[in-house]
């Protein structure tokens, strides 16, 4: 195929989801539009009852506000997904980024995560948090799709705050700690950046965790990425 990955935003819009939600939604877009490489594409589909597609795959687009009406008074998941594999032209690598409260009706997703992992399309959740107070989440760890042996690779991991705060962060690989430090978080999505080696075959299991954050939600304080041997190339886990 291309060079290149296509990234599919889904995102819940229905009334359940918490006031002030889609200005996040919109930075969490900006974000991966500004982290595209060179071929990759970012799509945003909304959805409720029923579902809109506000973008289809675009290299250079910048995503601005929600344009289409989508019926609030429900969450169909199962159709958006849907919506956003058929997004995913067949020959190129992709993955599904959904931004949703959790709470969804409709038929059952079961179906389309079947189909998505035959095709290795990856589907993420970004929850979204309702409840008020500090917060300080790990959303997700950016793993390359594949490296080789002895080929040292950079990543990255998102970490979302609600105010600004300074915390102290372990980066650890398959339990062995190989990166701490301390960060002062912005409000908003902050990037922490990594590098690294796998010596040996075999899995790589990598967990972010914050410190002595203190607050409300520790459960959110720690965010799990894989990477896969697979011959001479790792492979990305599905996760």
């Amino acid at each position: 195929g291309e060079a290149g990955r296509d990234l599919v935003i889904v995102v819940d819009r229905s009334r359940s989801m918490p006031p002030g939600s889609e200005a996040r939604v919109t930075e969490t877009i900006a974000l991966s539009e500004e982290a595209r490489a060179q071929g990759d594409r970012v799509a945003v589909v909304g959805f409720g009852a029923d579902v809109g597609i506000e973008t289809t795959p675009q290299s250079g687009a910048r995503f601005a506000q929600f344009v289409r009406v989508v019926d609030r008074d429900g969450s169909n998941l199962g159709d958006a997904l849907d919506t956003a594999l058929a997004l995913i032209p067949k020959e190129r690598s992709g993955s599904v980024l959904l931004v949703s409260d959790g709470e969804s009706n409709g038929r059952e997703p079961l179906g389309v995560a079947r189909a998505a992992l035959a095709r290795g399309v990856r589907i993420d959740t970004v929850p979204v948090l309702r409840e008020a107070g500090a917060d300080v989440a790990v959303e997700r760890i950016d793993l390359p799709d594949a490296v080789g042996a002895l080929e040292p690779f950079h990543f990255g991991a998102w970490v979302r705050a609600d105010q600004e705060t300074e915390v102290e962060y372990v980066l650890e690989r398959d339990g062995e700690a190989i990166a701490r430090g301390r960060r002062a978080l912005a409000r908003g999505a902050n990037r922490l950046a990594f590098r690294d080696v796998l010596t040996k075959a075999g899995a790589a299991q990598y967990r972010l965790r914050i410190l002595g954050a203190g607050d409300r939600r520790p459960e959110n304080d720690a965010g799990v990425a894989a990477l896969r041997h697979a011959g001479q190339r790792v492979a990305r886990e599905l996760s």
